[in-house]
């Protein structure tokens, strides 16, 4: 026969046995606090999310995690929580985002997409769907043109074809040390001019503290390799590149052109 207290315990809640103990969840919100982020440069004022810096990912905070509690000798004794768990505190407690290092993408084709697999009626769909269709034939036009203009300049001395763009941001040091995740990273640029004439690729690279990454620096780029590089034999002078206004497709491309005739 049983002796002690007998009391019915039906129907009561374990939610507080299977509770993750508080001083976990502060040494986990310690260290997600640490880490730099940054917000979007897109309507900043229409959503709180920050972002990690690109690369970082939940898995990657989860190691760090488990390196920091090692370290600690004060919480011997306790045992590093699941990454199922770490996982639920970084979503519940924080609005971040992970950043993926990925490929530039048409702002065009994200709009059709975003149409297209919202909601609306199938006819709404549809229409979206044949304007997103018109639109890649035209890409595929225009990367068809541009494929012509590098063969004219291939054969014709007289012509030269250049192709460039202001690539991604790249952070410096590249370093996979723990310490890195907490410092404030040097951001460096770097403007890519290709010459179809000879299939080579120049980069103009700079540090974020020597200057910024708009239209005066992608025109001083191209000035100075008009200057520089560009045959005195040329006399046809094609440019291609993205439709960014704030970099490529503006006034001050324009008279830095027109000046360099």
């Amino acid at each position: 026969m049983r002796t002690g207290n007998l009391s019915d315990k039906r129907g009561e809640s374990q939610r507080d046995k299977n509770k993750t103990p508080e001083a976990d969840v502060d040494f986990i919100v310690n260290i997600i606090n640490k880490l730099l982020k940054y917000s979007s440069h897109y309507r900043r004022e229409q959503t709180e999310t920050l972002y990690l810096e690109p690369g970082m990912t939940v898995q990657k905070i989860y190691n760090l995690y488990k390196t920091e509690f090692a370290a600690q000798e004060e919480i011997a004794g306790r045992k590093c929580l699941e990454f199922s768990t770490f996982k639920k505190i970084f979503y519940n407690k924080f609005n971040l985002r992970c950043k993926s290092l990925k490929k530039d993408t048409c702002n065009k084709c994200d709009a059709y997409a975003i149409a297209i697999q919202g909601y609306g009626s199938k006819e709404e769909k549809e229409l979206k769907l044949q304007e997103h269709n018109a639109h890649l034939e035209k890409a595929e036009l225009l990367r068809s043109k541009m494929k012509d203009d590098f063969e004219r300049a291939k054969v014709n001395n007289n012509i030269e074809c250049l192709s460039f763009d202001l690539e991604k941001t790249l952070p410096l040091p590249r370093i996979s040390t723990n310490i890195i995740f907490y410092k404030r990273r040097l951001w460096v640029y770097n403007c890519g001019i290709h010459a179809a004439s000879n299939e080579k690729s120049y980069c103009y690279v700079w540090a974020e503290g020597e200057a910024g990454r708009g239209a005066q620096e992608v025109r001083s780029c191209l000035l100075n390799y008009i200057d520089d590089k560009l045959p005195k034999n040329v006399d046809h002078l094609i440019l291609w590149s993205d439709s960014c206004g704030g970099q490529s497709r503006n006034i001050k491309l324009t008279l830095m052109l027109k000046a360099a005739l």
